[in-house]
């Protein structure tokens, strides 16, 4: 093994280590470590406060919603049904500043 390293080291760059990849850490940080999911206070939250016919509008991270909440979800960077007031208004809106990328004329 050393023989191969010595041959083909990392780059200058590569600050982990030779022999095990990086990835391996980060693996390591989310299975035994996994950081705070974002999505679960507003999922809790809606989950408390919104009849099951309540329809959520949502900017970004719509899939979450759908998977967790039994409520029709609209939204999303596609912007899917955004603006589509036929049956009703939607009765919560979930805006994510922090995404530059959607449309955001359609909120």
């Amino acid at each position: 093994m050393s023989s191969a390293l010595s041959r083909n080291p990392p780059p200058d760059w590569y600050p982990n280590s030779p022999v095990f990849r990086a990835e391996l850490s980060t693996l390591r940080r989310e299975i035994f470590a996994p950081p705070a999911d974002h999505n679960r206070l507003v999922i809790d939250w809606l989950r408390q406060n919104a009849a099951p016919t309540d329809e959520i509008l949502i900017n970004y991270e719509d899939l979450p919603l759908m998977f967790y909440l039994p409520n029709p979800i609209r939204g999303g960077i596609a912007a899917f049904r955004a603006e589509d007031d036929a049956k009703q208004p939607p009765s919560f809106l979930v805006i994510r500043q922090s995404v530059p990328f959607v449309y955001w004329p359609v909120f």
